[in-house]
């Protein structure tokens, strides 16, 4: 996956993502008539202009999830067993998504947000990575998207990923990654005990 992220005053508020291997490989038709090609730009004074593998897409309402419903969580089975498992344990009731790339779990986001169906793409309400298995060059193309659909990343501790290039750590999110969806969000932050 090829990723680029544009930030105004250290928010994600543009990006172009080409996800080059979306289609199966090896035996199977490609389907070309769709593209990989997806781009956002969402600037607060205006509704977002995103297209997603190809196709001009809009943000669907989505109501929040219910108290207790079991969250679907992107994440990789390298990533940090102690890191996982902490944050697995809050979440719960959770059923884990596998999957590699972070730019690549965190579409699935997008991918239910959108309440599309690519059947090679899946989805989750929550994507989470510990801080030595993601950059921020890995999550601001994604953050732009998921930003103009309501939903937002942020670090281990709740604070809201930014893209301030004055801080001394640039490019480091050392206490981990926690992505959801609008639905998601405050289900979520009930239960990692942010904002209480």
């Amino acid at each position: 996956m090829t990723l680029a992220g544009i930030t105004v005053d250290g928010v994600p508020v543009a990006a172009v993502a080409n996800r080059v291997f979306i289609f199966p490989l090896g035996g199977a038709e490609l389907r070309h008539e769709q593209s990989s090609l997806s781009y956002v730009w969402n600037f607060e004074a205006m509704k977002p202009f995103m297209v997603f593998e190809g196709k001009r897409v809009e943000k669907v309402p989505t109501p929040a999830l219910p108290s207790g419903a079991v969250l679907r969580v992107a994440q990789s089975s390298t990533t940090q067993k102690v890191f996982l498992e902490e944050v697995n344990r809050k979440l719960e009731p959770s059923e884990p998504v596998y999957a590699r790339g972070a730019g690549n779990k965190e579409f699935f986001l997008i991918q239910e947000m959108l309440k599309t169906q690519i059947s090679s793409i899946g989805t989750s309400d929550v994507f989470i990575c510990s801080g030595d298995g993601v950059k921020k060059w890995d999550t601001c193309a994604p953050h732009a998207f998921i930003y103009a659909l309501g939903g937002d990343i942020y670090e281990g501790d709740g604070e809201p990923v930014r893209y301030d290039v004055t801080l001394d750590d640039k490019y480091s999110l050392r206490k981990g990654v926690v992505a959801c969806t609008h639905a998601a969000a405050t289900e979520l932050e009930k239960r990692m005990g942010w904002h209480s």
